[in-house]
């Protein structure tokens, strides 16, 4: 075997590590595209291990994502997202789809479907409209819809509209069985992580997006983390701008602002008291390099 045939195996074998993307699409019926009301179009497994944004603009399908592993970003309306694993989110017809991994590998499985009746059908089921908990994926359903679907006829569309409806269901069984003490806890780490950047956001405000009580979230979170949701939330900036500090080369007022300090004075003070070094100081000293890395 020569040189070039190792070499191109090798690049395969190295390929295959870091991306699997398998996509399984029904067949076209004469006459329509979507036989059914509501009729599975397609599904799929991806797994991402390097970077790779992926945009699809205004589809006329409902998609649903599963998480697995790793964790991701999503935007939906505008908004970022964080995607972590045995979480579930979908997009309506309609809107722009964009998706990218955050924490690699990032492993996800999803299907979609349409009809005249697929957007009413999402609605009913009355899921939020960003990512939330559903437990473990149910992976057999998502490949018996991969096998089946590209030689389904219409009856079979019809059994496999069957799976796509229980795989909607078990995404919301999750709600019944995590108590609501853990529901908040789970609420409450989600909304630290999509609004930390914020530097108006405080208890007050995460207990008014929680609809919550300040003195029931703060028993909570003390007691699942032995730290009050002031705190935990300070904590999570300040390992967010360290992480910044020495990975990034930006300003170090951008850092503060990125990290919903926005006084430069207090962000200094911040870092000091923690590490005992000025940003600057701090940066110099533990700067990560390509070497490093």
């Amino acid at each position: 075997m020569n040189n070039c045939i190792i070499s191109c195996i090798i690049v395969a074998m190295v390929i295959e590590m870091k991306f699997l993307k398998k996509s399984f699409y029904r067949v076209k019926f004469e006459g329509a595209d979507a036989p059914l009301p509501f009729s599975v179009r397609s599904a799929g497994h991806y797994l991402i291990n390097a970077p790779d944004k992926e945009y699809q603009a205004k589809i006329n399908f409902v998609q649903l994502f599963w998480s697995l592993r790793g964790k991701g970003m999503i935007v939906i309306n505008g908004r970022e997202y964080t995607f972590a694993e045995q979480q579930v989110c979908y997009y309506p017809s309609g809107e722009d789809h964009i998706l990218q991994p955050v924490d690699m590998p990032w492993e996800y499985r999803w299907f979609t479907f349409d009809g005249p009746l697929a957007d009413a059908l999402m609605r009913g089921f009355q899921y939020p409209r960003k990512p939330f908990y559903a437990g473990r994926c149910p992976e057999e359903l998502f490949e018996t819809l991969g096998k089946r679907i590209h030689h389904a006829t219409i009856t079979e569309m019809r059994n496999l509209t069957s799976i796509a409806w229980h795989i909607l269901s078990a995404a919301g069984a999750e709600e019944r069985a995590v108590g609501r003490n853990e529901k908040l806890l789970l609420e409450f780490f989600a909304c630290v992580r999509d609004n930390y950047s914020n530097e108006t956001v405080n208890i007050n405000t995460i207990a008014d997006l929680l609809t919550v009580h300040r003195s029931t979230l703060t028993r909570i979170i003390r007691q699942h983390t032995g730290m009050t949701p002031g705190v935990y939330l300070y904590d999570f900036r300040l390992q967010k701008a360290l992480k910044m500090l020495r990975l990034a080369d930006i300003p170090i007022g951008e850092v503060a602002t990125a990290c919903g300090i926005s006084d430069p004075c207090y962000f200094s003070r911040v870092i000091h008291r923690a590490v005992n070094y000025s940003p600057v100081a701090y940066r110099k000293r533990y700067r990560l390099t390509p070497f490093t890395l």
